[in-house]
């Protein structure tokens, strides 16, 4: 059995390529279009690392450690506008009873809550404590580093 021929004509071949053509430009336009879309409206933070700095304000006694401590590297990369939890321990290396009287973000865009734990927080000689932190990420791209500021006294 020999298969059916219908007679095409030369307008309908054009036609067919015509639609062809708008089709496959409408497909890269749609795709290009939700590419575009996509990666602008995913915002990425990526931490590089979390530095501690420590404002000590009634005492010359460095009772928590140096001023300035890094405490990870390349750490995380996150969903911006996200809220991260973060754990922070910390020492009393004082013979005295020290206070944490702050911990807050130098870092504009972020924004932290403790956990567990409200201002003035206060140690006992040699006693470590870990303080949870909600961590409230910028809503834009962020590379670089987060500094946690505590201040004690």
């Amino acid at each position: 059995m020999e298969p059916v021929v219908l007679p095409v004509t030369e307008d309908f071949r054009r036609k067919r390529r015509m639609t062809m053509i708008v089709a496959t430009v409408a497909i890269i336009i749609a795709v290009a279009a939700f590419a575009g879309f996509h990666s602008y409206s995913v915002k990425t933070v990526n931490i590089l690392s979390v530095e501690l700095t420590i404002l000590y304000q009634n005492s010359s006694e460095k009772w928590l450690g140096p001023q300035t401590q890094f405490l990870t590297a390349n750490y995380k990369t996150l969903d911006g506008g996200s809220i991260y939890q973060y754990s922070i321990v910390l020492k009393n290396h004082s013979s005295t009873v020290q206070y944490i009287d702050s911990i807050t973000s130098g870092t504009n865009g972020f924004s932290i809550v403790t956990t567990g734990h409200t201002a003035p927080i206060s140690f006992n000689p040699g006693q470590s404590i870990t303080i949870g932190l909600l961590i409230h990420l910028p809503n834009y791209n962020f590379v670089g580093t987060l500094d946690v500021v505590i201040t004690g006294s």
